[in-house]
């Protein structure tokens, strides 16, 4: 690689992450360094040692870098960094969290560590039964993580509080699933287990004469199921397939050679009856190199499944074989949406960032909306012909249509990430409000669209507030400061009704309602009073009601109906009784039935109906 100066040095590049503008490397011989795109302001930080697979993470304004040899922090200079032991080994996942990372490593196998940045404050969280390492996949759930060990098919929480498990996938009794869903014409489209040869695809009007398989033996479950152009449009086994809802009609578009693989990605959205979606098409599916993904679309016919354009054409230094010796850099397009004639969508062209791009299915008619971030930074990718000063990132996320419009959230390097709207054009995309002044930016997320408004959250005194915007600065509001309340998620629309889920430490994680104002802004009941709460799921509007999924620490997980009042929310159901869930959910509605997945104790998680006119009013 090269250095600012554009010096050759020998180093190679380990891991990089890019923070508030400022990147963080770490290097073979174990360099760990932060830049601002300066000479002056480039840093060795610390010395982390040469274990495999060193992560960057944060912790709001301390940054780490975990390797097998320990944990280390910093404030961004030599003397604010320290390390501290935690007998990882080599690092599998970190997880960041508002307050700890949680990382899974080799040697610690069967235990999971998590810290706040201090050695005090480092903790190992046990699993009993010890899983190999590489049977787990983490991910961030409030303030913990949830784990799931592949061979024993188990769901763990792990908290502050500890490690519990909450769920056995594979009981006596079994369980199929449904796993994905999408309401398709009058029918629910879903995907369950249907022998140890993995999933099919199932349709079902919610009785039990209409409930019928649509696929072969499609792998271990679908995903992304999308609707487009009059068919549904889903991944699974390391292809993409199209659906109309019928047997003959179940196809997978065959890749250019058949050893290669070709997933989805990201849906973005649906042009003149063909489908525009991000994938992933990797030459040799047994090789090291990742893939490339990029935007592809499809009218549902093979031929007509192609990758629009090579979005990211570059390349970066693969590791030490032959074989991989470069690897293509993904631009890793993002779920859209549709303005006209065009689809809006984030991705990575390595020249700007990862910005906002437009198009129209065609190679000619892909563009750059914006570079909302113009700021470069110094390439530690790969050798050229990669640009020697590639984009910072504006990072769009949260795309929502409202009329002629898209809302979402962006950073611009100077405000922060704060809230944005575009009309699909360079000059009609503006950031609306600067609601939080300075770099930190208040963070919308949620974003819902209801009528000509988009309704968010975004970050408010200690907590988060809940805002409105019509797009313009003046229009833009806080309806209610949600009295000190975080963790929002689920923001939901029933008849003008907003629900969503919100956590305080005096009432834990609670439904939550609002009709637009400060006086209407409330928790709606607190079902299980204390630190916990009921943990809300899975919310989804019927008329003017929200069904959805909680536990109030007696009858386990298990569904529940409310009208924004506490007098007017009750659970509907105790499908296995007492302390054990049944863990309701998704819930979608067709053919005037309410569709959900649950497990009763005896049959395993299996597909249920119940009549909409027969719900709790």
């Amino acid at each position: 690689m090269r250095n600012l100066e554009g010096m050759v040095v020998s180093r190679s590049l380990k891991s990089v992450r890019v923070i508030d503008g400022i990147w963080y490397a770490t290097f073979d011989y174990g360099e760990w360094l932060r830049s601002d795109g300066t000479a002056e302001g480039t840093l060795k930080l610390a010395d982390v040692g040469d274990g495999y697979h060193p992560t960057i993470a944060r912790i709001g304004a301390m940054v780490f870098v975990v390797t097998s040899g320990g944990v280390w922090r910093t404030g961004g200079a030599p003397e604010t960094t320290v390390r501290f032991d935690a007998p990882l080994g080599a690092v599998l996942t970190v997880v960041e969290r508002p307050r700890r990372l949680f990382v899974a490593g080799y040697v610690s196998a069967g235990t999971v560590w998590s810290t706040d940045g201090t050695a005090a404050g480092t903790h190992r969280h046990n699993l009993h039964g010890r899983p190999k390492p590489d049977q787990y996949e983490m991910g961030g759930l409030r303030n913990g993580v949830v784990i799931t060990r592949g061979a024993h098919r188990e769901l763990w929480r792990v908290d502050e509080a500890g490690a519990e498990r909450l769920y056995d996938f594979q009981p006596a009794n079994g369980g199929s699933g449904p796993f994905d869903q999408i309401v398709f014409g009058k029918k629910l489209l879903f995907s369950s287990m249907a022998g140890a040869r993995g999933s099919k695809l199932f349709t079902s009007d919610g009785t039990a004469p209409g409930t019928s398989a649509v696929s072969p033996f499609v792998g271990y479950g679908a995903r992304l199921l999308t609707q487009g152009g009059g068919l549904v449009f889903f991944t699974a086994g390391n292809r993409v397939w199209k659906t109309d809802g019928t047997l003959t009609g179940t196809r997978y578009f065959r890749p250019e050679y058949d050893y290669s693989t070709h997933e989805m990605t990201a849906p973005i959205g649906v042009l003149g009856g063909r489908f525009v979606f991000g994938a992933n098409f990797k030459f040799y599916p047994f090789s090291c190199e990742p893939g490339d993904t990029e935007p592809w679309v499809s009218d549902g016919t093979g031929r007509g499944t192609k990758q629009i354009l090579n979005l990211n054409p570059y390349e970066q230094y693969g590791g030490g074989s032959s074989q991989c010796y470069t690897v293509d850099i993904s631009s890793d397009p993002s779920p859209g949406v549709v303005l006209g004639s065009v689809a809006l969508f984030a991705a990575d062209d390595l020249v700007h960032g990862r910005e906002l791009f437009a198009t129209d299915g065609t190679k000619e008619g892909t563009r750059l909306v914006a570079d909302l971030n113009p700021k470069l930074m110094p390439n530690t990718i790969s050798e050229p012909p990669v640009p020697a000063l590639i984009g910072v990132s504006s990072n769009p996320s949260d795309l929502v249509r409202v009329g002629s419009r898209a809302f979402f959230s962006a950073d611009d390097g100077e405000t922060g990430r704060e809230l944005w709207a575009t009309d699909g054009t360079p000059h009609g995309t503006r950031r609306v409000a600067d609601l939080m002044p300075g770099p930190e930016g208040s963070a919308p997320h949620g974003l819902l669209a209801v009528g000509d408004s988009v309704y968010f959250f975004a970050a408010y005194g200690t907590g988060e507030g809940l805002f409105k915007s019509d797009g313009t600065r003046a229009g833009t509001a806080l309806v209610s400061d949600l009295a000190g309340a975080s963790q929002t998620r689920e923001l939901t629309s029933a008849q003008g009704r907003l629900f969503f889920v919100a956590y305080r430490p005096a009432s834990g994680t609670e439904l939550w309602t609002s009709g637009g104002s400060p006086g209407t802004t409330h928790m709606v009941a607190d079902l299980r009073p204390g630190l916990r709460g009921s943990l809300p799921q899975y919310l989804k509007a019927v008329g003017e009601r929200v069904i959805f999924a909680a536990d109030d620490g007696t009858t386990g997980l298990e569904p529940w109906s409310s009208d924004g009042t506490a007098e007017g929310t009750l659970r509907w159901g105790d499908l296995v009784q007492g302390r054990d869930a049944s863990s309701p959910g998704p819930f979608s509605i067709a053919n005037g039935q309410l569709l959900f997945g649950a497990d009763d104790g005896e049959h395993g998680r299996e597909l249920w109906a119940m009549p909409v006119a027969e719900l709790p009013e």
